[in-house]
């Protein structure tokens, strides 16, 4: 039974394949792989890497899990209310949007372009219509179902903790730190390496995606480490 982490794909399709091919022969029914966050923004193709996980959900054999990055939670806040930017403007956001909808991107882009500092002292909408018809229904089921964090048996993975958690990191925040006291390792997402790391007894293996680039490091705190973490996000 081994623990599988991966973060920060940031729309690198190409490069997600690679790990995924690296790290599927070996997988089994009682493994579980996570994806930590932030599949999408930055690269050049999030929506072929949501793709990707879509089906790697339904070809491998082990569990797959995706848990809530900030760029996906600030994404759903934008397609919830289309007069809230910090997604667009804070995040990257042009290349998902282009990865769905080239036509979206440049319209959303012309607004934004037109209405200036309005975007963020005003509420203005964007024409986001386009951009939302381009993502499939089971995108934004994917997107909708994402979860703050996942316990495995050895293992708790989640997003490093922000200065204003996310809301579905805040309902879970009691649970999270009840699970804390429980496992002897955590896995969390570095905030600028992206990270795959396989957890066995006596055995990590580590490979990374961070805007094209891929690492042979990795991220293990042990509970003192992300308490600190959770206090901090908490002030």
């Amino acid at each position: 039974m081994a623990t599988m982490a991966i973060g920060d794909i940031h729309g690198e399709a190409d490069l997600l394949d690679r790990i995924l091919e690296h790290i599927e022969p070996e997988l089994t029914d009682r493994d579980t792989v996570v994806f930590l966050g932030d599949t999408i923004d930055r690269g050049p193709d999030s929506k072929a890497c949501v793709d990707r996980i879509l089906r790697f959900r339904i070809e491998c054999r082990a569990r797959v899990v995706a848990l809530l990055g900030n760029h996906e939670e600030w994404m759903l806040r934008t397609l919830a209310d289309p007069a809230r930017h910090s997604w667009l403007i804070g995040m990257e956001a042009f290349e998902t949007i282009a990865s769905y909808s080239t036509a979206a991107a440049e319209e959303i882009r012309r607004a934004a372009e037109s209405a200036g500092a309005l975007l963020v002292t005003g509420r203005i909408e964007l024409p986001s219509g386009g951009f939302i018809d381009a993502i499939p229904p089971a995108h934004r089921a994917f997107f909708e179902s994402l979860v703050p964090y996942h316990r495995t048996a050895d293992a708790l993975c989640l997003q490093r903790q922000r200065k204003r958690p996310a809301q579905g990191a805040r309902r879970g925040a009691r649970q999270c730190r009840d699970d804390l006291k429980l496992l002897p390792r955590v896995v969390h997402q570095t905030q600028r390496l992206g990270l795959a790391q396989r957890q066995r007894p006596g055995l990590v293996e580590h490979h990374g995606i961070d805007l094209g680039q891929t690492f042979e490091r990795g991220a293990v705190l042990d509970q003192e480490a992300l308490a600190e973490e959770l206090a901090r996000g908490r002030r």
